[in-house]
Parts: C-alpha cells; structure tokens; sequence
C-alpha cells in the first residue's frame, strides 16, 4: 500500500523516494476521497521542505490546512513556512502562520512552536507599530514553561515597547528584572537589557 510505503521510506529517511511514495498516496486519497490517508501530506510536506521545493510545499500546505486545520502536525508546516515567510520579510504571512501555531496551542492544549512563533509575531507587530498585541504576545509567553534565555529575551521586547512608547518607568520595570535574572544561559540577554537600562534617564 502507497501510504505504508510512504511511512517507511520517510522512516528510512530516503527523501526522493518518499517523496514519490507520498504524493501518489495523496493523490491517491483524494481521487478515492480517503480522507483518513490525508495526513500522508505531513510526510510530503517534510520531504518537500528538505527538497526544497517550496512551491509544491505551499501549495501542500494550503491543502493541509483545508483539511488537516486542527491536526497538532499542523505546528511543523506552520514553523516551516514561518520561516520562509520571515526570510522572505513577507510580514502578513509571517503573521498569518504564527497566529495560526498559537491558535492550534489553545486547541491541543499545548505549547509546541513557542517561542518561536511567539517571537516571530511580536517582532512583526513591533516593525508595524501595534506595541499593544506584542505586549500581549509577550505577556501571554512569559507565562508559559520556556527557557532562561527565551524569558529574558521576551523581558527585553517587552521592555524596548514601553521605552519606544516612552514609558520608562515601566521599561525600567522589564530590564531590571531581565538583568537580575540569574542564568547562565540568558546572559546575552541580560548583558542587553543592563546596556539599555544605563541609557535610559
């Protein structure tokens, strides 16, 4: 069976072959409208992404995304074109797939993506000037498990949206707390948020 074969190729990490194996499964599915083989698409689009070939895997995309929306899988297409999206500083879509792994989040009731996707959206909102939904991009991370260093890095944003709408006091507030963490790992971080805060008055 071509679904099977797909698995295995893909687990064998033989990528031209899966590649074959798994879209004449997809077209397969859909021909037959076998809606239970769609998710033979992840394996696609995974293959696609090391190929490559990122016009098919936007296309495939697109697909999995009509049909597969809520499918936990669906965080892995979203980090990927995420990441073409920000290297191609295409700010909407950059936007359209972070919300999307924050959305799928809230519904499995997880935090695969972050902070990535987190990060990805608060900067593109900052370079557009909307300081309130990155402040609660932000806030809403630093409740969630992440590391040392992605906390601190989440204090700094914070911090640089109060400074750039000029209220120190609270970007006083941020950067004291990043510099004071005590991390080994979120040194960088804190060694930014000391510089900004000497300069702030």
């Amino acid at each position: 069976m071509l679904y099977l074969e797909a698995l295995n190729l893909d687990k064998l990490a033989l990528n031209k072959p899966t590649i074959l194996a798994s879209r004449d499964a997809l077209n397969l599915a859909k021909s037959l409208k076998m809606t239970r083989y769609y998710d033979v698409g992840f394996v696609l689009f995974k293959n696609l992404m090391l190929a490559r070939n990122y016009e098919e895997a936007n296309e495939l995309g697109v697909f999995l995304k009509e049909n597969l929306a809520d499918d936990g899988r669906m965080v892995d297409v979203n980090l990927s074109l995420l990441k073409n999206a920000q290297d191609s500083k295409d700010e909407v879509a950059t936007q359209a797939y972070a919300k999307d792994i924050l959305r799928l989040q809230a519904v499995n009731k997880n935090t695969n993506g972050s902070p990535y996707a987190d990060f990805a959206l608060a900067q593109s909102n900052m370079k557009e000037a909307r300081y309130e939904e990155s402040l609660k991009i932000l806030e809403d991370l630093l409740k969630k498990d992440i590391s040392p260093d992605a906390f601190a890095q989440a204090l700094y944003l914070k911090a640089s949206i109060y400074k750039a709408t000029r209220k120190d006091t609270l970007a006083k507030e941020s950067f004291s707390q990043c510099k004071e963490l005590r991390n080994a790992s979120a040194k960088t971080w804190q060694n930014l948020c000391a510089q900004a805060l000497d300069l702030l008055p």
